[in-house]
């Protein structure tokens, strides 16, 4: 194939896929937002709401909240209640 001929492959492609992609997720715009597990994840978890504490950290490590052992993800939720609150 010539190299002009694979640009224009390419030029064509980008531009297909991301319409795609639109139509695909189309609908999801209409969706509402759901609350399965936000309420026991970060907005009525005490750990969570504390922000980074000696204590927090021990249970992002040793919890399996809903059977999920997740202390990345803890952290992660336990810094942005640090840094912009609690509630964020």
């Amino acid at each position: 194939m010539e190299r002009a001929t694979k640009k224009l492959h390419i030029l064509l492609l980008y531009p297909a896929l991301f319409f795609l992609t639109l139509f695909a997720f189309e609908q999801v715009r209409q969706c509402k937002f759901t609350n399965t597990d936000d309420i026991k994840f970060t907005a009525k978890n005490p750990y969570v709401q504390a922000g980074l504490t000696p204590e927090s950290i021990r249970y992002a490590f040793t919890t399996t909240t809903t059977a999920n052992w997740m202390p990345l993800t803890w952290l992660s939720v336990m810094a942005d209640s640090q840094i912009f609150g609690p509630g964020s």
